[in-house]
């Protein structure tokens, strides 16, 4: 009897589960630590914020001035920080007064955090532990910069294993110098910081051209000019397909983008190379990848038109944890894959100014391109009848049939017993 259960379980696990394996995971070395709003607490635990009865604390991020040189850091030698114009620290780019954080008063002066260099990753032990080399970590204050990058490697400890989307913490200090520039050489200095991961996405172009975000990608936190990637979610229209005879299986795969090209010569092609979270998978039979289109005007999917001189390419590309490196935009191994390649991470859109893929639909010398790879299927609406019985007028997919599956399954597997049975007797 319990050969017949395990045969059973096995016919049904086989026609309704999907296998998945975890994708490998690291920092991207081009990161964005996107800071947090800003928490606070209760001095003391005297209150609940913001009825507090002995003042508020922050908490989310801020860094301390060991003042009172009793060797702790005391809640009132916190100074809160709040995010700059990059909404945070960005790996490897060196960054000026208020891209960091906003400006913040220590002793009735001014300040913010500044790199002279960029930060780094130091160690990553891909399971959400990664250290930074702040040698670069510089503080302007009172009109004066100081070396703040002399301590020892930052801390950084992530959710999960610290990809695009992740939680972290960073916790780092050092030892103001003694150099003269302050009144607090010697002072020792912490930093703690907390927000999500971020993961830049960077739209190349080959033209002389000017690369922009669109309002859908800016409104949804991009973070860099070229950083157009965003989500079905973030576009909030869903694509139901050009007709009753299409059906959309799954939407923006490894990303959809949302960019603007600026300042080409009016009717002029432009070529611009997607990088995908995730390569271009195989699909079902009876399935067909097509790279999708929001227009913007009627708020309508459709799909990418290659006729003329519009094209879709695509190379393999090399995916590193969250960070997707593609060839440039002119590189010939586009020319061995046209359409969509399976397998491949890095799709080139060639795109007519005017033409069938620009949503302004103006030769203005502006290209708008909102869109993504989506999962499409074609369903027979055909109805029949006869006396006997009918077909239904309904779309269906046979996706949504699995309890039919799992019945032909478990007749499978009796008639396999029964077999025995007659073999046994």
């Amino acid at each position: 009897m319990k050969i017949k259960q395990n045969l059973i379980q096995t016919a049904i696990l086989l026609a309704t589960s999907t296998l998945y394996t975890p994708a490998f995971a690291a920092m991207p070395t081009d990161a964005i630590l996107e800071m947090s709003e800003q928490t606070y607490f209760c001095d003391y635990g005297l209150g609940t914020y913001p009825d507090c009865m002995a003042g508020a604390v922050v908490d989310a991020n801020y860094f301390g001035m060991d003042t009172s040189g009793d060797g702790t850091f005391q809640n009132g030698e916190r100074t809160g920080i709040e995010a700059g114009t990059d909404n945070g620290l960005i790996l490897g780019l060196s960054q000026a007064a208020g891209e960091i954080d906003s400006e913040w008063t220590f002793f009735s002066n001014s300040g913010w955090h500044i790199t002279s260099s960029p930060i780094t990753i130091a160690t990553d032990d891909n399971s959400g532990n990664v250290t930074l080399d702040m040698t670069g970590w510089r503080v302007f204050w009172n009109g004066v910069t100081i070396n703040m990058g002399l301590g020892d490697d930052a801390v950084v400890t992530c959710g999960n294993t610290c990809e695009d989307g992740d939680t972290f913490t960073l916790e780092y200090s050092a030892i103001v110098p003694d150099d003269g520039q302050t009144n607090f050489g010697n002072v020792p200095y912490s930093l703690f910081m907390s927000g999500t991961i971020k993961q830049p996405i960077e739209v190349i172009i080959d033209t002389g051209g000017t690369l922009t975000c669109g309002d859908t990608a800016l409104s949804s936190g991009a973070t860099t000019a070229t950083d157009c990637k965003i989500t079905s979610e973030n576009i909030g229209i869903a694509d139901t397909g050009d007709s009753d005879q299409q059906g959309i299986e799954a939407s923006c795969i490894g990303g959809c983008f949302d960019f603007e090209i600026t300042g080409l010569t009016p009717g002029a092609v432009a070529r611009a190379v997607l990088p995908l979270s995730v390569a271009i998978p195989e699909v079902a039979k009876g399935h067909t990848l097509r790279y999708r289109k929001l227009d913007t005007a009627t708020s309508t999917w459709r799909s990418f038109d290659s006729s003329g001189d519009n094209a879709i390419h695509t190379a393999p590309g090399t995916i590193s944890g969250s960070t997707t490196t593609c060839p440039a935009a002119t590189d010939a191994i586009y020319n061995d894959s046209r359409n969509l390649t399976p397998g491949h991470a890095c799709v080139r859109l060639t795109i007519v100014d005017g033409g069938p893929n620009d949503a302004d639909g103006i030769e203005n010398g502006t290209i708008v391109d909102p869109g993504g790879i989506a999962d499409t299927y074609e369903i027979d609406t055909r109805v029949a009848s006869t006396d006997g019985c009918s077909m239904s007028s309904t779309p269906a997919h046979s996706r949504h049939h699995a309890d039919w599956w799992i019945v032909a399954a478990f007749l499978s597997v009796l008639g396999i017993i029964k077999l025995k049975r007659k073999k046994a007797e």
